[in-house]
């Protein structure tokens, strides 16, 4: 509703001067409206000691600042560096550490795979011997085994020959 009110009261006075008029003779009046804006400065140079310096237009003030606590906040803020330097310098410490740690977990490691894979092939080696062996001796053993079963033939033969003779 006062957006309402407010565009009524603007349409008032926008048409207001066409009634108040008394002469019939159309007139036409212009209205200049200038708007400047003046930007003051206040910002103030203070120096350590709590002397604060500003200008308006051609006067110059000078004004006298708690100096203890301008000293107090720089101190505060000096402090506070140091102990931000302090904590990363320890937190990169602590990196370096933990990536030198990492890194000797990781050389055993290795050490261990190293290990590992050579023991497997001696183990691989060895196996391959033993089947080679035993593959060796199994066809030792049957080919004496064949030499027994011929002789054993023949005997059996030469039995079977000298008793169908008699």
């Amino acid at each position: 509703m006062l957006m309402l009110d407010f565009w009524r009261a603007a349409l008032g006075f926008c048409l207001t001067p066409l009634y108040i008029s008394s002469s019939k003779t159309s007139a036409k009046t212009t209205t200049l409206t200038s708007t400047s804006t003046e930007n003051t400065d206040k910002r103030q140079v203070v120096s350590d000691q709590g002397i604060g310096v500003s200008a308006d237009n051609s006067s110059v003030m000078v004004n006298v600042l708690d100096g203890g606590a301008i000293a107090g906040s720089l101190a505060l803020a000096r402090q506070t560096d140091l102990t931000s330097a302090a904590n990363f310098r320890a937190a990169l410490g602590f990196a370096d550490e933990t990536y030198d740690r990492a890194s000797n977990v990781l050389d055993k490691s290795l050490s261990l795979v190293d290990k590992t894979g050579v023991a497997l092939t001696n183990a691989f080696d060895k196996s391959n011997a033993l089947v080679a062996s035993a593959f060796s001796e199994a066809k030792g053993e049957a080919t004496q085994k064949n030499i027994l079963t011929a002789v054993a033939l023949v005997a059996v033969g030469v039995v079977a020959v000298t008793q169908l003779k008699r």
